[in-house]
């Protein structure tokens, strides 16, 4: 899907995350190294109300916490309500708090196969590598 994206952070536990997690501590030579990673999937709140329509939705879940932008028609209730009713035990999803632009990248391609401009609602070095390779028409 064009509205997904995904944030991995891989970091040393170190001895406070160690101990709150209560992992042994490293051994002296050249013993295990403890780490972490946190995956995000990072989608818009319309591809987030169609995550039940996933292939196996609840697999995603498992290995990753949703990271949702709020889009128009799906609002932060909107998508709290539907992930909760069918994925209860699931983690709930994070929001970004930032101004909202509803551009997707259905609009970007819609307008592209439309011939109309896309200046401003891609960077340009974007729009050059889809005029490039005739993408959308």
């Amino acid at each position: 899907s064009g509205g997904v994206g995904r944030r991995i952070i891989d970091r040393d536990l170190g001895a406070a995350g160690r101990a709150l997690l209560n992992v042994p501590p490293k051994s002296g030579g050249g013993g295990v190294e403890h780490r972490f990673i946190l995956v995000q999937e990072i989608v818009g709140g319309d591809i987030a109300l169609g995550l039940p329509s996933w292939n196996e939705p609840e697999a995603v879940l498992g290995l990753a916490r949703l990271a949702v932008a709020e889009r128009s028609g799906a609002g932060r209730q909107d998508v709290m309500e539907r992930l909760a009713e069918r994925f209860p035990d699931a983690q709930a999803p994070v929001f970004f708090d930032m101004p909202r632009l509803d551009i997707s990248s259905s609009l970007v391609r819609r307008r592209v196969a439309q011939g109309l401009p896309i200046r401003y609602l891609v960077p340009d070095s974007v729009a050059e590598q889809i005029a490039r390779g005739r993408l959308y028409r």
